[in-house]
């Protein structure tokens, strides 16, 4: 009889697992995701079905968020401030918007999960999977000497005697 999978392998193979980055480094460094639409209600229904590119430009650890389509009702949590590139572009002092740090980290996800390698400048360190992704470096080679050039030096010594 075959050994069972345990529990972990079975519950892996069917759920995504999303990372939970902390969210003053995140708004540090300006993580870019892809927003979906249907996060605004304001929009038409073929605007809704686009992505926005989004920019987390602001962390604050307990931020009191109304009752939204995105994550139900009001509460108090961690939040990110984004601001849409193309928001930006037409009016600079849009303020964006706020989300949940747990949605965002969602988004993040969905935006990086077929492309880890653009994901890499987010992070602190590469994680093994990711070193295997980058391309190989040839290795150096040692410049050799030709055999024109000598490598010792020859000193020569003046004494003179002054009686």
């Amino acid at each position: 009889m075959p050994p069972r999978p345990s529990g972990r392998a079975t519950l892996d193979a069917h759920v995504d697992v999303i990372k939970q980055h902390p969210g003053p480094v995140t708004a540090q460094r300006r993580v870019k995701v892809d927003v979906p639409g249907k996060f605004f209600p304001q929009l038409e229904a073929s605007e809704r079905a686009l992505n926005y590119e989004g920019e987390a430009v602001e962390f604050q650890e307990r931020r009191d968020f109304k009752q939204h389509v995105a994550w139900g009702a009001a509460h108090k949590g961690p939040g990110i401030r984004f601001v849409c590139t193309s928001d930006a572009i037409d009016d600079p002092d849009n303020k964006g918007f706020w989300t949940t740090l747990a949605l965002f980290n969602r988004w993040r996800h969905e935006t990086y999960k077929d492309r880890r390698n653009d994901e890499l400048q987010y992070l602190d360190a590469v994680p093994a999977q990711a070193i295997r992704l980058l391309p190989r470096r040839p290795p150096r080679r040692r410049r050799q000497r030709s055999s024109s050039t000598s490598c010792s030096r020859q000193i020569t010594i003046h004494t003179c005697d002054m009686r």
